[in-house]
């Protein structure tokens, strides 16, 4: 007897499972930087946005010349009440010879005014009083008269220690960035051993080469014909040192 065929069996078919489609991220718009400093004190931060930089009428001054330096302050959105400068130079290139308050901080007092010419660093401080409003733009801190005294490359920086003391900042230093000035000092026409002066010195040297096409020294020839003659002398004789 033919046993029964099984009936086929039907395994239920998994229906398929869904997976949440993930809502698309909207990547972060980078807002414009804004310089800001901590409180080390635990508080919230302070905007810093003033800047400091340098300025003169010529970057390359003739050696002898009284020049002029501006001490330049941009605030940007802080409100000044005192500044207090630090500069170094270098002594044998340059000598500082005066400090003045500029236009900026009106009627400033100057607690601290210090000139080193020896290691080259000057100090120089400006309080507004309290009758005063506190300032905010741009403007002239000071002005530092330098004495250029030989040719050559001579820089004029700052140190770290500047401070810029500006309200609502929790009694943080407001500098954001302070830029300094290279400067390219010329020689003096007749200063033929380049220290600053036109004196015997160079007389002495102008007179050994004397009639020379190809002289030992080469700023003898002073006028840049190729030879040393009454023409350099000449030159010599105006510039000299009385």
């Amino acid at each position: 007897t033919a046993s029964p065929s099984p009936s086929p069996s039907h395994s239920p078919t998994a229906s398929p499972t869904l997976r949440p489609t993930a809502s698309p991220t909207a990547s972060p718009t980078s807002s414009p930087f804004v310089p800001e400093e901590q409180d080390p004190r635990g508080g919230s931060t302070t905007i810093v946005e003033t800047t400091l930089s340098l300025s003169a009428p010529s970057a390359s001054p003739t050696s002898g010349q009284e020049f002029n330096l501006a001490v330049n302050i941009n605030t940007g959105n802080n409100i000044v009440v005192a500044a207090e400068l630090y500069l170094t130079f270098d002594p044998a290139k340059l000598e500082a010879v005066n400090i003045t308050p500029g236009t900026f901080l009106t009627n400033a007092t100057n607690p601290k005014k210090q000139i080193d010419n020896v290691n080259g660093a000057l100090a120089y401080a400006l309080l507004l009083p309290t009758s005063q409003t506190a300032k905010q733009g741009i403007g002239t801190l000071a002005n530092i008269t330098f004495k250029a005294k030989v040719p050559g490359e001579a820089a004029i920086s700052w140190s770290q220690n500047t401070l810029i003391g500006a309200t609502s900042t929790n009694g943080l230093n407001a500098l954001l960035k302070s830029t300094g000035l290279s400067l390219n000092i010329q020689g003096r026409l007749g200063d033929i051993n380049r220290d600053g002066n036109i004196d015997i010195l160079d007389y002495t040297i102008l007179f050994e080469n004397f009639g020379l096409s190809n002289p030992t020294n080469q700023n003898a020839d002073i006028n840049g014909d190729g030879e040393v003659n009454i023409l350099d002398y000449v030159i010599f004789y105006e510039n000299f040192d009385r």
